[in-house]
């Protein structure tokens, strides 16, 4: 008979035979939770992120059981965080804005983690970038292209109804009740600019009728939103005309490295 202390001991020197971290459950059921996360905030924007009790709402809930489920992960599998320049550049980012939130704590509180939000959902990245292999992200790819028309048609019902349930709040002032669908300017843009980039960059050549069908069907609502982003709220339009640019530039350079590698061969 052995004990409770060596089971646990083995269990960690010897790891499943499977190394993927979305083999184990934890890591499974917050990754499905992560996109229930996303696709809340993609749909019905501040209103899904206001489901919970303060300071305690269903970003912070998910967040935690990413870290849960990366320490298990680690634990498991002994994962190694490889430190790419981009990771390095994103972790100079925490600490520079970890610097810069701890020292108001004392005076605001939890205003002050509130608007460090920027670094510390950043952890978000980092997790995905431990926890996902490359099959998970093509799955992930696949399934946003079927999200991006759904999203498309959705931005007009979605400003139509939160012109109904929003009449009349102020959604600044303290204790204000947020409708379930709170279309905020400023969000979509961000929203707008990833499913153009999918759209141009991720969902590959037009190559038939049916396929530039779908695509301008998608085109006209987003269009159509840019100009209603634009005309209430200037930074959104100039998120959607950055991340326009910055687009057709990736654009351009991803068809002349293709040429350029077909004409080596």
């Amino acid at each position: 008979m052995t004990s409770p202390v060596e089971r646990v001991t083995r269990l960690l020197d010897d790891p499943p035979p499977s190394r993927r971290p979305s083999d184990l459950r934890v890591v499974s059921v917050f990754l499905l939770a992560l996109l229930a996360l996303l696709a809340g905030y993609m749909f019905m924007g501040r209103g899904f992120a206001h489901l919970g009790r303060p300071p305690v709402y269903v970003g912070e809930v998910v967040l935690f059981g990413g870290l849960v489920a990366t320490a298990v992960a680690f634990v498991r599998l002994r994962l190694r965080l490889r430190l790419s320049p981009v990771v390095l550049l994103l972790l100079g980012l925490m600490v520079l804005g970890f610097a810069r939130t701890v020292p108001y704590l004392g005076i605001y509180g939890v205003d002050a983690l509130r608007d460090g939000v920027l670094w510390g959902y950043a952890v978000f990245a980092l997790m995905i970038y431990v926890l996902a292999d490359p099959a998970m992200v093509l799955g992930a790819l696949r399934l946003y292209g079927w999200v991006v028309p759904v999203f498309a048609l959705w931005l007009p019902i979605s400003y139509s109804t939160f012109a109904v349930l929003g009449a009349g709040i102020q959604a600044d002032e303290l204790g204000s009740n947020i409708p379930i669908v709170f279309f905020k300017s400023g969000d979509m843009a961000v929203h707008i600019v990833g499913s153009l980039a999918f759209l141009v960059l991720g969902a590959g050549a037009i190559t038939n009728v049916r396929t530039l069908a779908w695509r301008s069907a998608v085109v006209v609502p987003l269009a159509w939103t840019v100009l209603v982003v634009g005309a209430t709220n200037r930074g959104g339009l100039v998120t959607v005309a950055v991340g326009i640019v910055v687009i057709s530039a990736l654009a351009i350079l991803f068809r002349r490295s293709r040429n350029w590698g077909q004409e080596r061969k």
